[in-house]
């Protein structure tokens, strides 16, 4: 008896797989590729601003500096903050004497 209902339980279990079969669905369709190509877009030029007060003044101050025998970046950045209360880069040095074709 054990052994029928044993029997009984595999073949609904078996059955009930066979009833479940995955749908196969439909293929999604793609849409087709353009076969034109899309149009550029435009780029707004702005014009640009002329250079912010701050680095007309540290520019200045660099060619005061400069006459007044400071070299050395250090001693340029200190002049620099002496003046404004604010220090500068060496970048804006570099680029200061690089302009001014000044080479050390």
């Amino acid at each position: 008896m054990k052994l029928l209902k044993k029997l009984v339980r595999l073949l609904m279990r078996w059955l009930g797989r066979a009833k479940s079969k995955p749908r196969r669905r439909a293929p999604r369709s793609t849409p087709e590729p353009s076969i034109e190509p899309p149009e550029p877009q435009l780029k707004t030029l702005t014009v640009q601003h002329r250079p912010s007060r701050r680095s007309s003044t540290v520019q200045l101050l660099l060619d005061e500096a400069w006459d007044l025998g400071h070299r050395t970046y250090p001693d340029l950045i200190g002049y620099v903050f002496d003046r404004t209360g604010k220090s500068c880069s060496r970048s804006t040095i570099a680029a200061w004497k690089k302009k001014r074709d000044i080479v050390v």
